[in-house]
């Protein structure tokens, strides 16, 4: 897994760089695919209350 292998390097070389940016990019893909499900999640309840709001 590139998970371990790049926490591996940290251990072995302390590249802390390779392993942050991979963690780091999980973490703003997350956050991407979060805003997506709230954004989709919105737009279902609004279809489902007639448009308003709760």
């Amino acid at each position: 897994m590139v998970y371990y292998d790049l926490l591996d390097r940290v251990r072995a070389k302390g590249d802390w760089e390779a392993w942050l940016d991979f963690f780091l990019t999980g973490v703003k893909t997350l956050r991407s695919r979060l805003r997506a499900l709230r954004v989709a999640s919105l737009r279902c309840s609004m279809m489902t209350n007639g448009g308003s709001r709760r």
